[in-house]
């Protein structure tokens, strides 16, 4: 019966009956000019006396088997003998010693056990049904390479013959229940059959294995030394449970569509690099879930792939690739990349801001995601490529912080003109914190981190359930950010919460500009005038500054306060007067020109 086993190890017969050959084995017991089977049976004669008739073992056998199962030096290893693609460290050739070249050091027991091991890796029926487009899947554990997850990995890397998982256990298991797994052995994620290796990280990550596995030994059969495919080592990946897997669902079907895409041919450089990112943040957060800076390097990742294909949108245009903007994320990618540093926190408030309505009410339809991504808000799709308002947009190629913020703020104060205030406000969930804005004031913040995250975290759909992010420690007071705050309180949607109606402080472009122009001075003096006309008298009457600080309070008008900020602003940095303290916002009038 030991033929019948080997042709199912060796030789899988697809459904148009053509022959497909799992990896492990080669192309039916052999590699290229080196045949396995000849090569059994010489180290089998190294081993024992073919002139007996009982088999007896020569004299070097014991010491060869002691050597094999316990991983030492044996006397009497065979030199120059072809090993093949299994023992990559011992097949010699180039820089493999001292010298320019090292011949193969083989101990002719290790050969046997490993032909003999092969055998378990038989390839099964229900397998050869769920891997029809992968025949040589049907071998256990067996999927599609793709060179992400180890370190060494290069395009080039993807070899044809795939890789193979190998299973570890930590207690012994008998030779029947071996041949049982591995007749049952495959990988399945979300009820689908695991094509790729991120497919079989994920399913690990969520503890799918049984049968008492602890790790998993990942093989890639790659072309090295020449073009000899050798089965290389790429990683041991623990069978444990880890959190927040459930989030890569959402992502999941919308990396499929980007990996068809860069797989093509004529894919854009940048698709494909993009691509290959997320691949590996996907494959880290599976790994080690628990580390929330793989979770924050996964939301950069999927900001950095939206990006370029924004930058592509002859590629994103084509119907054919199905590309589309990120998916909408639930709240739970926040808490798990959550560092307890302040760039998330500020990310997360700038990302999260809404437009309001001349009435005051929010207008999510206008979120601050229009300046980013050209987007078809009744399809969740890419707007046309022939939709120049869409696409001619300063802010969807941005790659510095300081320049996006301004220009937020530039882009909300020309809707002014059509909404009668300034249409930027926070939501309830996320608002920025002094002690943070004062950070990125002081330039104590990273802005490329900043704005690789404002992208992600502006597909999050439901903000709700963000009560448990962290917040700093001690929180800034509001007359540490004098100027800042002063300025402010001149670009708010609603009115001040200072009074039983509020204090309407109607923005005024000029502040901006002045802003804009590296004049600090200017700046605060007419946001002076407009708050002493709107009722409220500063303790602040002038400010001097330098053009870079000017550009930098500008950028930081982006960033929204909440109500109750504005409220402790107004009541630190200035006084109410009785008269505006009785006034209804209606009834106000502007006593200082545009």
């Amino acid at each position: 019966c030991a033929l019948p086993i080997c042709m199912v190890t060796a030789v899988i017969i697809t459904g148009d009956g053509s022959l497909a050959y799992p990896a492990l084995t080669g192309t039916g017991w052999n590699d290229g000019h080196l045949d396995f089977t000849n090569n059994y049976m010489q180290n089998l004669c190294l081993l024992f006396d073919m002139h007996s008739t009982e088999g007896i073992p020569t004299f070097q056998t014991p010491q060869l088997v002691h050597g094999a199962f316990f991983i030492e030096a044996a006397p009497g290893l065979d030199s120059d003998r072809a090993i093949g693609q299994f023992f990559p460290g011992a097949v010699g050739g180039a820089n493999g010693t001292s010298g320019f070249s090292a011949k193969s050091l083989v101990n002719p027991f290790d050969f046997v056990l490993m032909l003999e091991g092969c055998l378990c890796f038989s390839a099964s029926v229900n397998r050869m049904f769920s891997s029809k487009k992968i025949p040589q899947a049907a071998a256990p554990f067996a999927v599609r390479s793709a060179a992400v997850g180890f370190g060494s990995g290069a395009s080039a890397d993807e070899s044809a013959r795939g890789e193979q998982w190998m299973p570890l256990w930590e207690k012994p298991l008998s030779y029947q229940s071996l041949i049982q797994f591995m007749g049952e052995g495959r990988s399945q994620c979300n009820r689908k059959t695991s094509q790729r290796p991120f497919d079989f990280a994920m399913s690990v990550a969520r503890l799918g294995v049984t049968r008492g596995i602890t790790e998993f030994q990942r093989f890639g059969f790659i072309e090295r030394n020449g073009q000899a495919n050798l089965a290389t080592p790429l990683g041991r990946w623990k069978v444990e449970s880890q959190p927040n897997q459930h989030l890569l669902d959402e992502i999941t079907p919308w990396l499929d569509t980007l990996r068809r895409t860069s797989r093509d041919k004529n894919a854009p450089a940048r698709i494909v690099r993009a691509s290959r990112t997320c691949d590996e943040a996907l494959m880290s957060c599976c790994r080690s879930g628990h580390d929330p800076n793989h979770w924050l390097r996964m939301l950069t990742a999927l900001g950095d792939a939206e990006a370029q294909l924004v930058g592509s949108p002859k590629t994103v245009s084509d119907p054919k690739k199905n590309l589309r903007p990120l998916p909408l994320l639930s709240s739970g990618w926040v808490l798990a990349a959550d560092t307890g540093k302040p760039e998330l926190r500020l990310a997360l408030a700038l990302a999260l801001q809404g437009g309001f309505k001349s009435n005051g009410k929010p207008d999510w339809t206008t979120t601050i995601r229009h300046h980013f991504v050209p987007l078809d808000v009744s399809s969740y799709r890419f707007a046309p490529s022939s939709d120049a308002y869409a696409w001619k947009n300063e802010l969807i190629g941005a790659t510095d912080l300081e320049r996006t913020a301004r220009g937020i703020v530039h882009r909300r104060l020309i809707q002014q003109k059509t909404t009668g205030t300034f249409p930027l406000g926070p939501t309830s969930h996320a608002t920025t914190f002094f002690s943070d804005l004062l950070a990125f004031l002081e330039h104590r913040t990273d802005d490329a981190l900043i704005l690789s995250l404002v992208r992600p975290l502006m597909a999050i759909r439901k903000p709700s359930g963000l009560q448990t992010l962290s917040r700093p420690l001690n929180d800034t007071k509001a007359g540490d950010l004098a100027i800042y705050a002063l300025l402010k309180l001149c670009h708010l949607p609603w009115p001040i919460p200072v009074s039983e109606h509020g204090i309407a402080v109607r923005t005024d472009p000029a502040i901006f500009a002045r802003l804009q122009a590296g004049d600090l001075h200017q700046a605060v003096a007419i946001a002076v005038r407009r708050l002493k006309a709107s009722g409220l008298r500063p303790h602040i009457e002038t400010a001097m500054g330098t053009e870079p600080e000017s550009y930098r309070l500008a950028a930081a008008l982006a960033f929204p306060l909440s109500p109750s900020q504005t409220k402790t602003c107004a009541l630190s940095l200035t006084k109410p007067t009785m008269e505006s303290a009785t006034k209804k916002p209606s009834d106000e009038r502007e006593s200082v020109d545009q």
